[in-house]
């Protein structure tokens, strides 16, 4: 079973995101900002990582650049969820080492498409999805 890392500081979306992953069968770890992110993905090695880009302390890209530089997108992917939706932000994460970026509100199932999809792919291919 793969597991996926939540890394959000709105704790009723990671509520709402661990009961949707883990009654699609997935484990589920949380992080409620971007340091405490990168340590558990690099700790943890998720299959996937999703994550804000607005999280107090360390932000998303930066949360990234720190997993990168200790975990390859072979080994995990990162999908970023944000409500920054602007193309400067998804041609950053992408350039991060991003595999995806889906823009807040989240539809639910379109969420659990995509984390589906990009479990099934493998790491390290990068789209972008709406």
């Amino acid at each position: 079973m793969p597991t996926i890392l939540i890394a959000d500081d709105n704790e009723d979306l990671r509520g709402m995101l661990r009961q949707l992953f883990e009654a699609d069968g997935y484990a589920v770890l949380e992080a409620a900002d971007g340091r405490e992110a990168a340590e558990a993905a690099v700790r943890e090695r998720p299959a996937l990582v999703v994550m804000d880009l607005g999280m107090p302390g360390m932000d998303g890209l930066s949360a990234v650049a720190e997993i990168r530089r200790h975990v390859t997108p072979s080994e995990t992917n990162i999908l970023i969820v944000s409500a920054y939706d602007r193309l400067e932000y998804r041609t950053e994460a992408v350039a991060a080492g991003c595999a995806g970026f889906m823009a807040k509100p989240l539809d639910p199932g379109a969420l659990l498409g995509t984390v589906r999809l990009l479990l099934r792919q493998g790491a390290g291919e990068a789209a972008t999805f709406d």
